[in-house]
């Protein structure tokens, strides 16, 4: 994990891979910000490597005691 900046906000940038295959996405690159851990961008990998989707989180909207994505 290394902290870095995206969109002028400290983030937390990890990556993590999936333990079993049955899975859509096997690695995924993870930025989270700093302040709140919510996650503002991830990548998303096929098991070859290639990069096939990257999703923006830009606003959250509290739900109970914890937050979710706006969409739309």
């Amino acid at each position: 994990m290394e902290e870095t900046n995206l969109g002028g906000k400290k983030v937390y940038k990890f990556s993590v891979e999936a333990v079993v295959r049955d899975v859509t996405y096997p690695k995924q690159t993870i930025w989270a910000e700093c302040e709140t851990a919510l996650i503002l961008k991830v990548e998303n990998y096929s098991r070859s490597g290639s990069l096939m989707l990257i999703q923006y989180f830009k606003d959250y909207q509290p739900v109970k005691n914890s937050f979710v994505p706006r969409i739309g």
